[in-house]
């Protein structure tokens, strides 16, 4: 997590681990963080030798939750999108 455009440090590399909340229907685990957006506003997500794009937070509502697309960038990270987790 980190906040673009500003002298603020990010969170130390390799960030802030997830915590384990639920298994959905396909089987897949669901993992949680809290993100103070006050202080960060961009953020990105990795394990198992891959990470996502740099995702903005700005305008997100509080309970969205990102997944990764089986899609990558041009520098190799796996696109993520969005939703309302409810």
């Amino acid at each position: 997590m980190w906040k673009s455009g500003a002298n603020t440090a990010p969170v130390a590399w390799p960030g802030t681990a997830l915590t384990t909340t639920e298994t959905n229907s396909y089987g897949q685990k669901i993992y949680s963080v809290t993100v103070d957006t006050s202080k960060y506003d961009m953020i990105i997500f990795s394990g198992s030798g891959g990470q996502t794009e740099d995702i903005p937070l700005t305008g997100i509502p509080t309970g969205t939750g990102f997944y990764c697309l089986a899609t990558k960038d041009g520098s190799g990270h796996y696109n993520a999108t969005n939703y309302i987790h409810g």
